[in-house]
Formats: structure tokens, C-alpha cells, sequence
């Protein structure tokens, strides 16, 4: 069952902007997806056009750290190509917009690796300001239920799920601080040693998306649609993870625990999860938008 949110009355022109917004919410999907495969398989291009010079963007440890942002940004593609539009996600996306932002004028105004040219300005940052104020103004007048509406229609066996789902929740969130907080401890935890000031700015690109899981796990009510997304992401970033290990690090406690969850733990709590969903009757609100 799919339910278009409802507008409040509020203006004239509000329903139409509030369509507007929803069709903006998912066409972002498409553009998530296709820049998350380019940052993935062209992660030195990318970061030229971010205005990095192409000697730095060539650093083999840079590129690769820097594809886990090109995951990151498949991840969110895919939730909008596929997911129901939901007010937990939109807060997340928007929270990602604001710490992406404060990334990106870092970039270029504190640690000078970026410029100001027309090619980072346009998609890289005019563009998240505009995604931005599309989502703040549908967070303000879309009239959707509360999550706390949303899980009292959830079964017993959902309830457990979606406290998982929470805890995953809380897991990226501590994550996105540790890894922007201390992102040397971050990488000697993976038995990667000294690191380029450079490639360690990689990692902030990606804890600036990192939150956005976050707010997801802890905002939003579990759902197949979202978790088949999430199981896409777990194995790409496995991958990654598994490169960065073998090339550049060793098989630490800290790696292997990296491995084991995004793995092992959470894609066969989500293949749990989508199995036993499809054998029952999904609750009321799953698919509603």
C-alpha cells in the first residue's frame, strides 16, 4: 500500500511544493547512485574535480579510503530508488547534507586541498544546499506519522528486530564521532600505520554520510525495502574494508571485529529479517509513505 504524505492546509501552493519535494526526494536517488559508482570505481578522478591535485588524488591509500564514501553514497541512492519516503530518513539525509557541507568548506577554506571552482561548486555544493532546503521544508509541512505512531503497529517479532535495527542505529552514529574525532586511532585499530594529512581527510568525507545510517536505525521503523538496501551496502563496504586490511593494514582485533559485523553479524540479522517478513504478514505501516 503506498499513501503519498498528506499536506497540511496551510497555502494555496503548498500541495504542489510538497509534490515537488517528493519527487526531488526520490530522483535524488538516481543521481546518489550513479555519483556513488563513480566515486567507487573512480575515486582519484573524484577527488580532482574536488580540486585535490591529481599527484595527491593518485595515492593508492587516499582512493581507496575514499570509496567508502562512494559506498556511502550508493547506500542513500538506493533508499531513495527503492524506499518509501519516510520522516526518519529525510532527518537523516538532512543531517548528512549539514555535516557533508561542513566537510566540504573545511576542504577547501581550512586544509586549502580543494578550490572554488564552477565543478565543485555546482553538484558538490549548490546542490546539497538546494537538497537541503527541499527536505527541511518537507520535514515542516508534510504531515506523516510520528515513529512512536509508526511502531505500536509492529508484531512482537518486528519489535525485537527494530531494537536491533536501534542498536545498529547507535553503532553508526558512535562510529561517525570516533572516526572524525580520532582518525589516527581509527586507522592504527585497522593496523594502518602513518598516513598522508590528505588521505586522512578521506575519512572525514566518509563519517560525514556515516550519520546518516545513524538517524535511519534510530528514527525510522525496520523495514524490507530499507534493509535490502542496507545488506547492498554491508557488502560493499566488506569489500573495501578487506582491501584496506590485506593492503595497508593487518588482521587486528579492531579489523576482525570490522569484518565480523559488516559481514557476518548484520547481513544475516537482515537476511533473518527479510525471510521471516516475507512469510508474514508485513504490519500496517511498512509500506506506507
Amino acid at each position: 500500500m503506498r499513501k503519498e504524505a498528506t499536506r497540511k492546509e496551510e497555502e494555496p501552493g503548498q500541495g504542489s511544493l510538497l509534490r515537488f519535494c517528493f519527487l526531488v526526494l526520490h530522483a535524488e536517488g538516481v543521481v546518489n547512485t550513479v555519483s556513488g559508482a563513480i566515486l567507487l570505481f573512480f575515486p582519484s578522478w573524484s577527488l580532482t574535480k574536488l580540486g585535490l591535485s591529481p599527484i595527491l588524488a593518485a595515492e593508492p591509500l587516499a582512493a581507496d579510503i575514499f570509496r567508502l564514501f562512494g559506498v556511502m553514497c550508493i547506500l542513500i541512492g538506493c533508499i531513495g530508488l527503492t524506499a518509501s519516503v519516510r520522516r526518519g530518513s529525510v532527518e537523516g539525509l538532512l543531517l548528512g547534507d549539514l555535516t557533508y557541507l561542513g566537510v566540504f568548506y573545511a576542504w577547501i577554506e581550512i586544509v586549502h586541498f580543494g578550490s572554488w571552482t564552477l565543478e565543485s561548486i555546482g553538484p558538490s555544493f549548490l546542490l546539497i544546499w538546494f537538497l537541503a532546503a527541499v527536505r527541511t521544508y518537507w520535514l515542516v509541512y508534510a504531515d506523516t506519522p510520528g515513529m512512536s505512531a509508526e511502531t505500536r503497529a509492529l508484531k512482537v517479532w518486528y519489535g525485537y528486530a527494530q531494537t536491533v535495527w536501534q542498536l545498529e542505529g547507535w553503532v553508526n552514529l558512535a562510529s561517525a564521532l570516533f572516526i572524525a574525532s580520532m582518525p589516527d586511532q581509527f586507522l592504527t585499530s585497522l593496523g594502518i600505520g602513518d598516513v598522508s594529512e590528505h588521505a586522512r581527510w578521506m575519512l572525514y568525507w566518509w563519517a560525514s554520510l556515516l550519520v546518516i545510517p545513524g538517524v535511519m536505525g534510530l528514527r525510522t521503523y525496520i523495514s524490507p525495502d530499507i534493509q535490502k538496501c542496507f545488506l547492498v551496502g554491508d557488502f560493499l563496504c566488506s569489500f573495501i574494508f578487506y582491501r584496506l586490511i590485506s593492503e595497508y593494514g593487518g588482521w587486528t582485533f579492531g579489523a576482525i571485529s570490522s569484518m565480523v559485523t559488516n559481514l557476518v553479524f548484520f547481513p544475516l540479522f537482515r537476511v533473518a529479517f527479510l525471510v521471516a517478513s516475507s512469510r508474514q504478514q508485513s504490519p500496517p505501516h511498512l509500506h506506507q509513505h
